[in-house]
């Protein structure tokens, strides 16, 4: 669990609020927790709420990725006060709500789990993809556009479902008999 403000600031001029983050009372909300896979816009979301709500003094928890370091969350909390915290975890968003009493109001944002953010990503740069295979995608990898971008990066196509075809097809392991 790091404790930190994000050293270089990310680029939030193409972010797509796909959870609707700018509808949210950030007043009211002492502790926003974005939970997702790595690369599923966690650091973004936040970085953005930073940018929007500047007038706010947010406290950035990133990277919770045990229950052990969320379980010390908890513990440091006291010490933390009423300020408006800033979650990233890779920790399961049922945790997080078995402690939601403790840290009301609490808002919580699965990350990874709309898959319009996927097609809204390929829209932005112009990659066309049909939904059946942005759903593939999104079955093996989750929302994720790190690895979204890896699948575009190294297997170039005319659209998403040519990359995503080569993609697959390269990723294949064949067993021979010994």
């Amino acid at each position: 669990m790091e404790l930190f403000l994000p050293k270089e600031k990310l680029s939030t001029k193409r972010f797509y609020d796909a959870h609707r983050l700018c509808e949210l009372n950030h007043k009211k909300s002492k502790w926003v927790v974005f939970c997702g896979l790595s690369g599923s816009g966690k650091s973004t979301s936040i970085q953005w709420l930073q940018d929007r709500y500047s007038d706010i003094d947010f406290l950035v928890i990133d990277e919770i990725r045990t229950v052990r370091e969320l379980l010390k969350l908890v513990l440091l909390s006291n010490k933390m006060g009423k300020k408006n915290v800033l979650i990233a975890s890779h920790v399961p968003a049922f945790f997080h709500r078995l402690i939601r009493p403790l840290f009301y109001p609490q808002v919580i944002v699965k990350t990874d789990s709309d898959q319009g953010q996927i097609e809204k990503w390929l829209t932005d740069r112009g990659i066309h993809f049909s939904s059946e295979t942005v759903k593939r995608f999104k079955r093996r990898y989750g929302i994720n556009y790190l690895d979204l971008g890896l699948v575009m990066k190294e297997f170039p196509g005319l659209n998403f479902d040519d990359s995503w075809h080569r993609f697959e097809k390269q990723c294949k392991v064949k067993r021979t008999p010994e």
